[in-house]
C-alpha cells in the first residue's frame, strides 16, 4: 500500500523534474516514467560526481542536501528540486562540469544512455522536449535560421519531384534526414511565389519555408536561396517577435508544420540529434546555467 509520505516524495521529484529547461510542460504521466528511469543515490559531503574534461554520462536531481557545479564561466548552487548537468548531458559538452556534493545529498541519478533510449521510445516526450528547448533557444536568439549560400540553378514554375529532391538533398541541413525522409519531405513540399508579410509578428509560424529564389526577411536577418525559416519556429510554437516578409516576389518550398513533425517522429535518430544540437546551443546562449 502506498502512503501518503510516499505519494508527497514521488509529487516533489516529479516537481523536480520541471525544473529542467525543457521539462515544464512535459505530460505528467511521461514525467512519471522518466522519474523510473532514474535510481536513487545517497552521497556524503565532498564526493565529486563529475570531473571536467569529458561529456558528462548523467545528471542528477537534487532530492536532499546542496551540490556545487563549475565550469569555465564560474560556479553555481543546486539545492532540492534542482538538476545538476542535465542541459550539459544532452548536448554532449565537451568541457563538462565538475559537480561536488557540498553536504551530504540525496540525488536521483539519471544515466544518459537510459535517457536518450527513454526519449527514442516515447516520442510525445521527445517532442515536448524539442519544443521547450527550442523555445528557450528562441528566446535568447529570436533570429535564429539556417543561412546557406545557393547551391543550384532554379527555374521557377518548373517545379518537378526530382528538383525538389536534389535541391534538398544538397542542403546541409537536411543532410541527417537520409534519403527516404528527404524523399517524403520532397513530395509534401510544394512550390510557392510569395511577397509581403507571410507571418505577421504576434502569431506563431505553421510552415517551413526552403527559399528558392529571391529572400525572406525577418528582424535584421536576410535568408537568401538555399536558406530554411521555420524549422526550429515551427516545432517552438512560439509567436514571431518581427514580421516573417517575403522581398519582391520570392520562390520558396513550403509545407505545413504537421509534416516537418510526422518527419521527426518517422526518423528518431535525427530528432535524437537534433536534441543534441538545441541543447548544445542553449549551453552556448546561457552562461548562466553554468555560471549563474
Amino acid at each position: 500500500m502506498i502512503t501518503l509520505q510516499e505519494t508527497s516524495l514521488s509529487a516533489v521529484r516529479l516537481l523536480g523534474l520541471r525544473r529542467f529547461p525543457g521539462l515544464e510542460r512535459v505530460d505528467v504521466d511521461d514525467l512519471a516514467k522518466l522519474l523510473g528511469a532514474t535510481t536513487e543515490r545517497t552521497i556524503p559531503a565532498g564526493t565529486r560526481l563529475a570531473k571536467r574534461g569529458a561529456p558528462l554520462g548523467a545528471a542528477w536531481f537534487v532530492i536532499e542536501g546542496e551540490l556545487r557545479t563549475t565550469g569555465r564561466n564560474g560556479s553555481r548552487s543546486v539545492g532540492p528540486n534542482q538538476t545538476a548537468g542535465m542541459i550539459e548531458m544532452v548536448s554532449e559538452h565537451r568541457e563538462g562540469l565538475d559537480i561536488d556534493c557540498v553536504t551530504d545529498a540525496v540525488v536521483l541519478e539519471l544515466d544518459k544512455a537510459d535517457f536518450l533510449a527513454f526519449c527514442a521510445e516515447n516520442f510525445d516526450m521527445l517532442e515536448a522536449l524539442l519544443r521547450n528547448i527550442g523555445a528557450h533557444v528562441l528566446a535568447r536568439a529570436p533570429l535564429e535560421g539556417t543561412e546557406q549560400a545557393s547551391l543550384r540553378s532554379w527555374t521557377a514554375g518548373t517545379c518537378r519531384f526530382v528538383d525538389r529532391l536534389l535541391f534538398l538533398h544538397a542542403l546541409t541541413s537536411f543532410g541527417p534526414f537520409g534519403g527516404e525522409t528527404i524523399a517524403d519531405l520532397a513530395a509534401a513540399l510544394d512550390e510557392r511565389r510569395e511577397s509581403g508579410v507571410l507571418v505577421p509578428a504576434g502569431r506563431a509560424i505553421d510552415r517551413l519555408y526552403v527559399v528558392v529564389d529571391g529572400s525572406l526577411r525577418f528582424g535584421s536577418s536576410e535568408f537568401g536561396p538555399g536558406s530554411i525559416f521555420g524549422f526550429l519556429h515551427c516545432v517552438a510554437e512560439l509567436p514571431l517577435p518581427y514580421d516573417l516578409v517575403a522581398t519582391e516576389t520570392t520562390t520558396v518550398l513550403s509545407c505545413g508544420r504537421e509534416i516537418v513533425t510526422d518527419l521527426l517522429e518517422d526518423n528518431v535518430p535525427f530528432a535524437l540529434g537534433w536534441l543534441q544540437r538545441l541543447a548544445q546551443r542553449l549551453v552556448e546562449r546561457t552562461p548562466a546555467l553554468t555560471a549563474s
